[in-house]
């Protein structure tokens, strides 16, 4: 093994290479993504996979519903500053 390889896991190589940028997504994160995913969830059926898509679920609405609370809070603000005190009410 040379210095730029690493064994993580017994049987798979990791070689490390720099690259420009960040989060790099290429072949060897898919693979690690993959193994992390078998390892989690061992078949869909199982209550590990509704509970990850439970959450998935949540964690979306939740994200949609900042997105509709900031616009929401930037039409308050925009009308404080505006002083269209019956629009805020």
């Amino acid at each position: 093994m040379n210095s730029n390889t690493k064994k993580l896991i017994e049987g798979v190589k990791v070689t490390t290479k720099k690259k420009g940028g960040k989060g790099n997504i290429d072949e060897e994160f898919r693979a690690r993504i993959i193994e992390l995913i078998k390892v989690v969830v061992p078949t869909w059926h199982c209550d590990e996979a509704k509970i990850l898509v439970v959450l998935s679920i949540l964690l979306v609405a939740r994200t949609f519903l900042s997105i509709w609370l900031a616009k929401v809070n930037g039409r308050i603000v925009k009308t404080i500053v505006g002083k269209d005190w019956t629009m805020f009410l």
